[in-house]
């Protein structure tokens, strides 16, 4: 216990500021999204105001806001004040997950669950990234606490919690039907006590800030959801459930089932045999492994039918899949003679978990040979049909050992620890270089437009960003701010926006520099007096 205690607090404390493990997501938005997530808050300490143009993220995460702030006014603006909270965040959130756990199934399957999810590759990585996600996180294991307690202050206590993910991150509002569900599931009459502190959340945070803000939240909310997330169409429906079950890559772009299986594949394959298959009965503890059931199912089956799926958003259901897991491994051999006797449960319980686990890893080598979709094609019928016979033939196989939860969860921590460390022993600071160099190159308080807010924490320029047309600052930038500066990537979609915004600025002869973030390449072009005139 103290030697886990000690490399959960060692792996997030050391070399704070260093770049996000290159393997973490396949999305650069662990390389940018950093200086957008924390913008109003920096302008708050170093300009002394935080709306100083159109872009608001406060509106999404006013009480993570608030404690940047806080933090910013005590230890000053940089990567390593700014991913502090999230490495408090996710410390706290591993004390009530570990709680929880004891309280609900035992020390030993908390400490299982403990050592799960404190070195899971995902867990760690965003514990070390100044994002919304882990102090949001940290809302979900403290609400999944207090419905341990097994009180009606415990469950009121909990509505009041879930309701206020709204003021943290406002897609784990996901969060709020699952105790209610749980507890019909579970025939328990004690749905008035969370309803009611669901109720109370909801009010405050209406009253204290969703309504007086309500335009702002609207506009920001309904970007989000149908530039990023929102499928357009029902086919479109059915491709996003496809390619985040099956997908295996497309160009950058790598899917859910793939990621987890290919990063964390003992934990996702355990904890699918525990969301399918578990199926235990004991009364004292029926109702929180519904809860973990219906908060993994409800939240991975949500992001199935999203277009954008970065790995940060499986934070969203982290926790209960790592619980099912260590709820799981040490009653493999039960459900093993379990599954000898009931077929059903069988197919489940063991032919999903087996299906995801051979059709992930089977379509990375294949993948190499003859591409991403024509492994797909050719692995999903393999797989289908390995499954198909592990489940007939399983009744006939010998029951595994006693000790394959131990060999298991020893295996997987291997794999965990072993990533974590590999990323601190090779890291960079391209990041927290780039942005130093930058400050050194411009003058403080230099207005930089574009995407300059995600290099901006270790520095004084006064960054407007403009990166999504039609969110903020993007109707006439150039005569509003007046710039001396311009930032941007020369993607497709950028591009389409400021070829006619700046055709005669963005030319490759006005390059002053580029900076490499990850796989994004940002180019800076001076901006003359006169065209802000």
């Amino acid at each position: 216990m103290v030697c886990l205690v000690v490399f959960l607090l060692a792996s997030r404390l050391f070399w704070l500021d260093a770049d996000p493990w290159p393997l973490l997501d396949w999305s650069s938005g662990i390389w940018t999204d950093e200086g957008f997530y924390t913008y109003n808050a920096r302008n708050a300490a170093l300009f002394g105001q935080a709306r100083l143009d159109e872009f608001n993220n406060a509106n999404l995460m006013p009480v993570l806001d608030l404690a940047q702030r806080v933090v910013f006014g005590k230890f000053g603006v940089g990567l390593i004040a700014a991913r502090s909270l999230s490495v408090f965040a996710s410390l706290l959130a591993l004390f009530f997950f570990w709680d929880a756990l004891r309280r609900g199934f035992g020390k030993k399957t908390a400490l299982t669950g403990l050592a799960l999810l404190g070195t899971d590759v995902f867990f760690w990585g965003y514990s070390r990234l100044a994002l919304m996600e882990l102090p949001a996180t940290l809302v979900h294991c403290a609400a999944f606490w207090c419905l341990t307690l097994g009180t009606n202050s415990g469950l009121l206590i909990a509505g009041l919690l879930a309701a206020s993910t709204l003021a943290f991150k406002a897609t784990y509002a996901l969060f709020l039907p699952v105790p209610l569900i749980a507890l019909g599931w579970a025939g328990r009459k004690q749905a008035l006590p969370y309803a009611a502190g669901v109720l109370a959340g909801l009010t405050i945070y209406g009253a204290l800030w969703g309504i007086p803000h309500r335009a702002e939240i609207a506009h920001m909310t309904n970007f989000y959801r149908t530039k990023q997330s929102q499928p357009r169409s029902i086919s479109e429906v059915g491709r996003c459930v496809s390619f985040a079950l099956l997908g295996y890559r497309r160009t950058t772009k790598k899917y859910m089932m793939h990621c987890l299986e290919t990063q964390a594949p003992i934990t996702t394959t355990v904890g699918l045999v525990g969301l399918f298959g578990l199926g235990w009965r004991r009364r004292k503890r029926d109702f929180l492994w519904r809860v973990l059931v219906c908060w993994a199912g409800l939240a991975m089956g949500s992001l199935a039918v999203s277009r954008y799926i970065p790995t940060r958003y499986f934070l969203l259901f982290l926790p209960a899949l790592v619980a099912l897991a260590a709820v799981t491994l040490p009653r493999l051999p039960a459900l093993w003679r379990l599954w000898r006797t009931r077929s059903y449960a069988r197919a489940w319980g063991l032919g999903v978990p087996v299906f995801f686990f051979c059709y992930q890893l089977g379509v990375i080598p294949l993948g190499a040979v003859v591409g991403s979709v024509a492994a797909e094609w050719v692995i999903l019928p393999l797989a289908l049909g390995f499954a198909f016979l592990v489940v007939r033939r399983q009744p006939t196989l010998p029951s595994p050992h006693a000790s394959l939860g131990k060999w298991l969860l020893a295996l997987a921590l291997l794999l965990n620890v072993g990533s974590s460390v590999s990323g601190l022993l090779t890291r960079s600071y391209t990041l927290r270089d780039t942005s130093r160099e930058l400050g050194r190159e411009l003058a403080p308080g230099t207005v930089v437009i574009g995407e300059a807010a995600s290099l901006c924490l270790e520095n004084r320029l006064r960054a407007i960003p403009i990166f999504y047309p039609g969110l903020a600052n993007d109707l006439d930038p150039l005569h509003q701010f007046k710039p001396g500066y311009l930032l941007i990537a020369r993607s497709p979609s950028r591009l389409h926006y400021w070829v006619p915004m700046a055709p005669t600025l963005i030319q490759p002869e006005y390059e002053v520099r580029t900076f490499a973030l990850g796989g994004v390449i940002l180019h800076l072009y001076p901006v003359p007096k006169e065209a802000t005139q």
